[in-house]
């Protein structure tokens, strides 16, 4: 074998090298772009069940607070009712005179 053919047969082996090379390099960048737009699909449908979540979760943590507020403002007026009803009935209590005076002041 002479140098010009092992010129030819270094060239040749080179170029199929070369080849093989670039196939590798272009099936391990369609697998990591496959792979990464299944997972940015895969993390988008998570991001998009999380703002569900977080928009239901405002809805209920609204309606406790309204229900809340509610049942304090009930609350509140019962108690008032129930302190002026207690104020009316005081005054009246007080005007009337116990069984213990009446019968001091009999004798």
């Amino acid at each position: 074998m002479g140098s010009g053919e092992a010129m030819i047969v270094a060239i040749v082996a080179i170029g199929c090298g070369t080849g093989i090379l670039c196939s590798f390099l272009e099936t391990v960048k369609a697998a990591v772009t496959r792979r990464g737009a299944l997972g940015r699909d895969e993390v988008l449908g998570e991001i998009r069940a999380l703002k569900e979540e977080i928009q239901a979760l405002r809805q209920q943590n609204n309606q406790l607070i309204l229900g809340f507020d509610s049942t304090l403002d009930h609350v509140t007026r019962r108690v008032n009712h129930l302190e002026a009803q207690r104020e009316l009935k005081a005054p009246a209590a007080a005007a009337v005179p116990d069984e213990t005076q009446l019968v001091s002041a009999e004798r």
